[in-house]
């Protein structure tokens, strides 16, 4: 800003002008926003309306005091700095910091200062520009406040699911294993009844540790503790293995459960999660397959292995495939009462892929079935985690 002294000034120029001043200063003093000036010893020269009411002071109180009356005693080492900057003709933009009004209480505040300067472009004083954020930065604060409760309390759901799963396994497996050993006989002969109350025994003990499997791996990947363990892995051994796991279930429903696998050299990937995933899929297909076949094929080439498991079940519409890989989520509410299952299986196959660092994609067409396709790098990269950073190392 520069100032220009009225006595260089025709009376031509004068009359122009003063109006013009007269409305700039109806502006100044209208501002909501402190609008101060000051000298280069940091006195008050001006304070307007917007200064009052935000400060508490009044104009007949600051000007001629040091601005520094309005700074907490913490602050004081600003006014140097910022004056500093003005000498060498530098602005301040949207400089935080905390004043005191006049009662005593602390605001936060955002400044905008700019050096003023004489007819021959000497600074001679500074002009500052004062808005009180204060509600804001509380609400910032709070908001920031909020977001570390949320993480805690995330962190602490994880813990207890962790924790939970690992006590409900326990027991579970016991139940399984003593199944086992009645249904092997070891224990004297089992007639056909009882042995059918004995594959019930199983096969439920086997869903609902399949459940719990599901929740823990899900508290596992929400807090970044899933490990990885690479190894060569034949694709074909993996697929053989889901399928004859899932044979008797595919042919409970009268299902054909069918393989289409292409030679190919091995992959370097995490055996355990890869199998995790195709029994996901495959499951997933048979469960919502009334009749017809599930097809699961594989095929190789240098950079990467595609393996692609193959409906004819009820499809999916396309407004709910969107949703289909967030966590609990079916096709719809009534095909959760139609159908077992917790909603978590492609969700965390989904997880478990990328962590592997790969991808997966469906099609899928109401009553004409689904494909779900899984492309997996040849060699998977290290340092992945489920949410794209550094793998969590124990």
């Amino acid at each position: 800003m520069v100032l220009i002294h009225p006595e260089k000034r025709t009376v031509a120029e004068l009359q122009e002008i003063l109006p013009l001043q007269a409305l700039l200063s109806a502006i100044v003093e209208s501002s909501d926003d402190a609008i101060i000036s000051k000298n280069l010893e940091g006195i008050v020269t001006s304070w307007n309306a917007g200064a009052q009411r935000i400060f508490g002071y009044t104009a007949e109180e600051m000007i001629g005091r040091p601005i520094s009356t309005i700074f907490p005693p913490d602050r004081l080492n600003e006014e140097p700095m910022i004056l500093d900057r003005l000498k060498r003709g530098e602005r301040v933009d949207h400089y935080q910091t905390i004043r005191v009004r006049k009662d005593g209480r602390q605001l936060h505040v955002s400044l905008t200062i700019s050096p003023v300067k004489d007819a021959a472009g000497r600074i001679i004083g500074a002009s500052k520009i004062a808005r009180d954020i204060t509600r804001e930065r509380e609400a910032m604060e709070h908001l920031a406040r909020a977001n570390e409760e949320l993480k805690r309390a995330d962190r602490m759901k994880s813990e207890f699911l962790a924790v939970m799963s690992h006590e409900l396994r326990t027991p579970l497996n016991s139940i399984l294993g003593f199944a086992g050993v009645l249904r092997q006989g070891r224990r004297g002969p089992v007639n056909e009844g009882q042995q059918e109350l004995l594959n019930l025994i199983t096969a439920s003990g086997k869903h609902l540790l399949n459940l719990i499997n599901d929740v823990l791996d899900l508290s596992r990947i929400q807090a970044g503790r899933i490990d990885l363990e690479p190894e060569t892995v034949n694709i074909a051994e993996v697929i053989g293995e889901a399928v004859r796991t899932l044979g008797v279930q595919a042919a409970q429903k009268k299902l054909a459960l069918r393989t289409e696998l292409e030679a190919g050299e091995p992959v370097v990937t995490d055996r355990k999660r890869l199998y995790q995933v195709l029994l996901n899929l495959i499951n997933n297909a048979i469960k919502f397959t009334p009749a017809g076949s599930v097809t699961i094929r594989s095929r190789r080439d240098p950079a990467q292995v595609i393996i692609s498991v193959v409906d004819t079940g009820i499809g999916v519409p396309p407004e709910k495939q969107a949703v289909l890989f967030q966590p609990f989520n079916q096709i719809e509410s009534s095909t959760r009462r139609r159908f077992e299952g917790t909603g978590l299986g492609l969700y965390l196959s989904r997880k478990l892929v990328t962590l592997l660092g790969g991808d997966i994609t469906m099609q899928s067409e109401v009553g004409q079935g689904s494909t779900f396709t899984v492309r997996l790098p040849a060699k998977m990269p290290d340092g992945l985690s489920p949410c794209g950073g550094p793998r969590h190392q124990p």
